[in-house]
């Protein structure tokens, strides 16, 4: 009902996607979007003739302030980029597409370029409305990377970390947040060269991701803000790690100052389970904290 009464004075030609849209709510298994998905490759199609221009779609989309309405709306548009089978649109997350969803036919018509700019912009507004929407987030990151906007992925998901975390404090919310955000993330992070807080992610997971961590530290310089980040360190393996590569590049200061952090009383393996989790814990949002004022404040 709050779809419809957003959406009285719009073209008769979105009469028919609106209906569409309200029973995929109601029924989100559903496996006939025929219409929605016809329409919206009418207004990204290659050809010159469109009939509908993706502005009045955009300006439709914004009227709407039901968020089940906009994740159907930005699942189909995804889906048509993923069914275009370009490789940068097949890790798109699957959690807001069904998979009963019919494959979208003559989608060789289609325009991509034209089709991941509306969902970003839609996304933009999608976010807006509903800024810890996880679904949501992951999808615009995705959407950030395909086209290679890898700062705005890392701006997009620390942000967003940062509100539905209370300031990556709230360790609970930490883990679901990292969960959906994990993959893209670390991604981006790899694409820009920031070896170390790529080292440092991967040992968020659980069980942490050893082999990328010790990747990513072999490539890290003495420029990479590695007095900042050292004593953040929560995982003994990762210091170890450090001083191996430090002595091999004969960079004794550095090694010398990754061995002082090994020795301090709270990396001791052997003190108490509570107290190593609560250490650990509280490295890991001290980390985060960091990443985002570099990242995400500039």
């Amino acid at each position: 009902s709050s779809l419809a009464s957003t959406t009285t004075d719009i073209p008769d030609g979105y009469n028919l996607i609106s209906a569409q849209i309200a029973s995929c709510i109601n029924n989100p298994s559903s496996t006939d979007l025929s219409s929605l998905q016809r329409f919206l490759l009418s207004i990204h199609d290659k050809q010159p003739n469109s009939t509908l221009s993706t502005t009045m779609f955009l300006d439709f989309a914004c009227q709407i302030r039901e968020e089940g309405a906009l994740e159907v709306l930005c699942a189909a548009l995804a889906k048509l980029l993923m069914d275009s089978e370009k490789p940068e649109y097949q890790t798109f997350p699957s959690e807001l597409i069904s998979r009963s969803w019919a494959k979208v036919s003559n989608i060789k018509n289609i325009d991509t370029d034209m089709c991941i700019s509306t969902l970003t912009r839609l996304l933009d507004h999608c976010l807006s409305m509903a800024p810890t929407n996880l679904k949501l987030i992951a999808l615009q990151a995705a959407a950030r990377l395909s086209v290679g906007n890898n700062e705005g992925t890392i701006r997009l998901l620390l942000s967003a970390g940062a509100l539905i975390t209370d300031g990556f404090s709230n360790v609970a919310m930490l883990e679901r947040w990292l969960d959906s955000s994990y993959y893209n993330l670390v991604k981006a992070c790899m694409n820009v060269g920031a070896h170390i807080e790529v080292s440092m992610l991967c040992c968020l997971k659980s069980p942490p991701e050893y082999g990328t961590s010790f990747q990513a530290l072999k490539r890290m310089t003495q420029y990479d803000h590695l007095h900042l980040y050292y004593p953040l360190f929560w995982d003994v393996n990762l210091l170890e790690c450090a001083i191996s590569q430090h002595h091999k590049k004969e960079e004794k200061i550095l090694r010398d100052f990754v061995i002082g952090l090994m020795q301090r009383p709270e990396n001791n393996e052997n003190n108490n389970p509570d107290l190593v989790t609560r250490t650990q814990n509280s490295k890991k949002c001290a980390f985060l904290r960091t990443m985002y004022h570099k990242f995400a404040c500039q």
